[in-house]
């Protein structure tokens, strides 16, 4: 249980952090929530319906579209969901998460880095 609170509080720091514009070592925490998010949904995949997928390929996927969407590098997104599986199989999903995610992230929320003027 004290795990999920360090997984609470790693997503509310990172959160602060990317609207503060303190975008230093972001990457290693936006990966470790997409990855635990991607588990998680794999895990219930995996629980309510009979297929036996791998969760391991959904946790890559979704640190790769949280990453990807995220810091707007989407074929980066791609490309780091092969390297970290070494499975060709995994592009398309992962294409098609990241452009279907960014688009739906457009559509309510802007990221964008404040512009702060000195007087």
């Amino acid at each position: 249980m004290d795990y999920f609170y360090c997984y609470c509080l790693r997503i509310i720091a990172t959160t602060v952090s990317l609207y503060a514009n303190a975008i230093g070592g972001v990457f290693v925490s936006l990966m470790s929530i997409g990855a635990l998010i991607g588990y998680g949904f794999g895990e219930m995949f995996n629980h309510f319906f009979s297929y036996h997928l791998e969760p391991f390929y959904f946790a890559a996927i979704g640190a790769a579209i949280f990453m990807g969407v995220i810091m707007r590098l989407p074929f980066t997104a791609v490309i780091l969901a092969l390297e970290t599986t070494y499975d060709y199989n995994i592009i398309v999903p992962t294409g098609i998460g990241v452009v279907l995610v960014t688009y739906l992230a457009s559509l309510k929320f802007d990221i964008k880095k404040f512009n702060l003027r000195r007087k």
